[in-house]
């Protein structure tokens, strides 16, 4: 089987699972995982075979993706802000609202940050692109999960990226005697009565404990971890957060109730109200 045929083996074995938008994607990320060559190349190498092994493990990986297994948990890694990042089911796949929120911080924060930490962070993403960006700062990073801070500090060596990683659960943890300048944290937010009505790509396979939130206190992580900036954040320190759309408003309100200042929401590109910033007076 050459590169031309495995395209179109690809898309015949998943023409009835995804889109074709989906399917250009997931081609050209399964035969450049499979062959080291881009899109362009693989046009100019098309007539080139795979070897045995590398159809069998195809064959493996199409079947994994019929199962509603993620494309990034089957690779091993996803793409964020222009980096590949490892993750494993025990961290979530990186979204692209979540480089939206980074934008942010970078377009608003243009003075040099000494302190900077990120509350559940998982794969490590936000802090190691945010110790990229702020040249010089010291970024912390929180996670309750041992295994999700081993993908974190794995990410941040390929990155060479120095991170001070901290295994704690935010609702005990008492930070040293340390101010921040900024506090972003992408928590958990999404309501356990939404279950239903999640793809089987997310329900099944990434961390429950990353995504879901009590019916009765979905502002669970919003409303501790505002408090924690207050006693934790410079004056004028920023507090960043991405939030469900539906409950950016009363985050919002409760920041404001906390005595934060110029609290904003932000929408995402598909226009709904994906992150709030506010500034400790």
């Amino acid at each position: 089987m050459n590169i031309k045929q495995a395209q179109k083996y690809v898309t015949t074995e998943l023409a009835d699972v995804y889109s074709n938008s989906e399917l250009i994607s997931i081609k050209r990320e399964l035969l450049e995982y499979a062959t080291g060559l881009n899109s362009a190349q693989q046009i100019l190498a098309d007539a080139d075979y795979l070897t045995p092994e590398q159809v069998e493990k195809l064959a493996e990986q199409i079947n994994q993706l019929k199962a509603g297994e993620p494309l990034q948990y089957i690779l091993g890694q996803a793409y964020f802000y222009d980096r590949i990042f490892k993750v494993n089911k025990n961290v979530l796949i990186p979204r692209p609202e979540t480089e939206e929120l980074i934008e942010w911080i970078k377009e608003d924060s243009l003075n040099a940050k000494k302190n900077i930490l990120d509350i559940g962070t998982g794969s490590g993403c936000i802090a190691i692109i945010l110790n990229k960006i702020f040249h010089g700062a010291t970024v912390y990073a929180i996670d309750v999960s041992a295994d999700a801070l081993q993908v974190a500090q794995d990410n941040a060596k390929e990155h060479d990226a120095k991170i001070e990683f901290i295994q704690a659960d935010i609702f005990s943890y008492t930070s040293p005697e340390i101010q921040f300048d900024i506090i972003v944290s992408n928590p958990p937010y999404v309501p356990e009565s939404e279950k239903e009505e999640m793809q089987t790509q997310v329900l099944h396979f990434e961390p429950h404990i990353a995504l879901f939130v009590p019916n009765h206190n979905p502002l669970k992580f919003y409303t501790h971890i505002t408090n924690f900036a207050i006693q934790y954040l410079k004056a004028g320190g920023e507090l960043y957060f991405e939030t469900h759309y539906l409950y950016a408003s009363e985050v919002k309100k409760y920041m404001e109730q906390a005595g934060f200042v110029k609290v904003e929401i932000k929408k995402d590109l598909s226009g709904k109200d994906r992150m709030v910033k506010g500034i400790k007076k």
